[in-house]
């Protein structure tokens, strides 16, 4: 049996899903042995020096993600000189996990081979895993702008983590083995579940035109899609929501306080920046009693299956926009959960990214050129287009297409159900060829 020994930095105190006991079957069978201990360690005998790096992309490595950190601490202070040298003389990697999150900017590849730099590792002996599906292309672009800097490369890897949980959750719902978060038992007169195929009455006239669930308005391109919403007269004709400044346990969310850099057109940008202010004074915003917004996640298993039943299709507003990082988070997963049809409010070729993965979008009811426009200000442009020309529509036009599409709705819940969880067995073969 093929065998990984991983040396686990906890200093973090960060829950991440990379580590498990063993993956595969067979002759690919991969055990996950952990070392308790440095003084454990044996040289010559290969290992992985396993780093959280949490919930942001500075802590780690000893940075402020905000004003309101104190005191941060990099891995690599309470990283012993036996570890360090190890892995510089090719005993083993670091590997930073970033698996339960996708949102990587080049900012954090620059700050990471300065820490590496500075402390005296070298990047080829440093794997950086994340869920970012552009992570390859965005790295290489990266290398080319820092040559000097990047003479020794890291090993970037991809994991699409959130699209795996999300199987596991729905496979969970689909047998009736139902984990009702704590927030939401006693406190909900709503079904926790996704919709099967018995649930849908495609006859029955849908009460609204579209969803839109919005938890953290601390995205400026969230606050620009729902300002041209409000001043349209939308919100009317979707279920809307805007979570608070921060959660019943203190956590932030806030409210994006720039002004929207990324939208070239002064016009709309101005426009925005004043509609917006009407806007915030809609915030909190519930949609009936789906009051989970108020919760420190909404990860998967925050699932009512009525919202969605009442609704034609879901504005997915993605955890990044305007950069080059993929990240299909639970929130493009959800809608193909329950049935839904779906635009995407995401970086340019997240769409694209979604097909490659076997599932079927809407096109040509739905124009979805809006995945190859790079400018992010056209691109919102687009998209909200589509939102407002799909609501001016007759509703009984959209129940039509609704059961017209019905099958390929099916064909992609049936997808999602179906998928094998490969991401762990891929990401430990590739490690374990690493130190083979």
């Amino acid at each position: 049996m093929k065998k990984i020994n991983i040396l686990f930095n906890n200093g973090f105190h960060y829950p991440d899903p990379f580590i498990k006991g063993e993956v595969g079957s067979g002759d690919n069978k991969i055990k996950i042995s952990i070392i308790k201990s440095e003084f454990d360690l044996v040289e010559n005998v290969p290992f992985i020096y396993y780093v959280c790096v949490g919930s942001g992309l500075k802590r780690y490595l000893g940075l402020k993600e905000s004003h309101e950190d104190k005191k941060v601490i990099g891995f690599l202070e309470n990283t012993s000189n036996k570890i360090k040298k190890l892995i510089n003389d090719g005993n083993g990697y670091i590997l930073c996990s970033y698996m339960q999150e996708g949102h990587v900017e080049m900012e954090a590849y620059k700050n990471l081979h300065d820490y590496l730099l500075r402390h005296k590792i070298d990047a080829s002996r440093v794997i950086f895993l994340s869920s970012n599906l552009n992570g390859h292309l965005q790295y290489k672009n990266f290398c080319k702008k820092f040559k000097v800097l990047t003479k020794n490369k890291l090993h970037i890897l991809q994991s699409n983590h959130m699209f795996e949980s999300m199987i596991e959750v729905c496979r969970s719902y689909e047998l009736g083995d139902i984990q009702v978060p704590p927030e939401v038992e006693n406190n909900s007169d709503l079904t926790v579940g996704i919709n099967s195929i018995e649930d849908i009455d495609l006859n029955f006239l849908r009460p609204k035109y579209f969803l839109c669930m919005n938890r953290n308005m601390g995205r400026g391109y969230r606050i620009a899609i729902l300002s041209l919403m409000l001043e349209n007269n939308l919100f009317d004709k979707g279920l809307v929501s805007m979570g608070p400044l921060r959660t019943k346990s203190n956590f932030p969310l806030g409210w994006e306080p720039d002004d929207n850099w990324w939208i070239k057109d002064t016009l709309l940008k101005n426009k925005i920046w004043e509609i917006q202010k009407k806007l915030k004074k809609l915030q909190p915003l519930q949609i009936e009693d789906e009051f989970v917004w108020k919760t420190d996640g909404l990860w998967p298993g925050f699932d009512f299956k009525e919202t969605y039943s009442k609704v034609y299709f879901d504005v997915v507003t993605e955890s990044c926009y305007a950069t080059e990082s993929i990240y299909c988070s639970e929130k493009t997963y959800k809608p193909i959960s329950q049935l839904l049809p779906f635009i995407l409010l995401g970086p340019p070729g997240i769409l694209k990214k979604v097909k490659e993965q076997g599932f079927k979008t809407f096109s040509p009811f739905i124009d979805e050129s809006y995945d190859g426009i790079e400018d992010h200000g056209d691109r919102l442009l687009k998209v909200f287009g589509e939102v407002k020309r799909l609501c001016e529509l007759p509703k009984e036009e959209l129940k039509t297409w609704y059961s017209d599409i019905f099958d390929d709705l099916v064909f992609n819940q049936k997808h999602l159900l179906s998928s094998k969880l490969v991401d762990h067995e891929n990401i430990y073969n590739i490690i374990w060829g690493m130190l083979n």
